[in-house]
């Protein structure tokens, strides 16, 4: 039980990190190629996918409080 509370605090982690530095980093990973209006939409692109990343760490994180409280009645 207390194994796939870690584990979803793990891909919670990993996810809201990888969210973080996507929004923070947006702009700075776009290929400086591309013209002025593709860099914008692929910025905007970049940073949509950081804020679903972020969006599934809080989903990771309520399945671990779920989890948790329910190992905690249980008892």
């Amino acid at each position: 039980m207390i194994s796939s509370v870690l584990t979803a605090l793990g891909f919670a982690f990993v996810l809201a990190a990888i969210g973080v530095w996507g929004r923070r980093n947006g702009d700075k990973l776009v290929l400086s190629t591309l013209s002025p209006a593709a860099q914008r939409s692929k910025a905007r692109s970049i940073r949509r996918g950081a804020v679903a990343s972020l969006l599934g760490a809080l989903v990771f994180l309520g399945l671990a409080i779920a989890e948790l409280v329910i190992w905690l009645t249980r008892r």
